[in-house]
């Protein structure tokens, strides 16, 4: 029978310069989040940019496109809701926002993280049918699209809320 130690056990053993050994240096912190900031940055415009792109132009609003529309929908709040905390505890070196703001960056990355797979997955489904069933094509309509984004986010939604 195995047995799987928790991180208490593990560090419980150590000393506190063992302990410090396991931390990286500050300067790769500051690294690590200087690359986030500007994760952070492009990711911000490029997204602002492709929702408003879509927006202003409503030719561009096909069934395709609002499934893109949904990736940068749900990529843009990636951004501003986990982003910051993420890089500002990588410049700092350490989690420095408490436990509740660690559950809170953790269920907005996995809820947004998984509506992407979805959202990934349904445009790989709307473009396998586009190219094998082409008779099928006219029922993927801009509402079908929608209410298949919908659907993505609500499903990412009850798996991030499920303990």
């Amino acid at each position: 029978m195995s047995h799987n130690n928790t991180t208490e056990e593990v560090l419980e053993g150590l000393s506190a310069l063992d302990i410090r050994r396991l931390n990286y240096p500050k300067w790769a912190h500051q690294i690590a989040g200087g690359i986030l900031v500007l994760i952070g940055f492009f990711g911000f415009v490029e997204n602002v940019l492709v929702i408003l792109t879509c927006t202003n132009n409503k030719r561009l609003l096909s069934p395709t496109n609002i499934f893109i529309l949904g990736v940068a929908i749900g990529d843009l709040c990636m951004v501003c809701l986990g982003n910051p905390l993420e890089f500002t505890s990588a410049i700092n070196g350490a989690w420095f926002a408490g436990d509740a703001a660690c559950v809170l960056v953790g269920f907005v990355v996995y809820l947004f993280g998984l509506s992407q797979l979805y959202l990934l997955s349904a445009v790989s489904v709307d473009r396998y049918i586009v190219m094998t069933k082409p008779l099928l094509t006219p029922k993927i309509t801009t509402k079908v699209a929608c209410a298949s984004v919908a659907g993505c986010f609500g499903l990412a939604l009850f798996w991030a809320v499920c303990p």
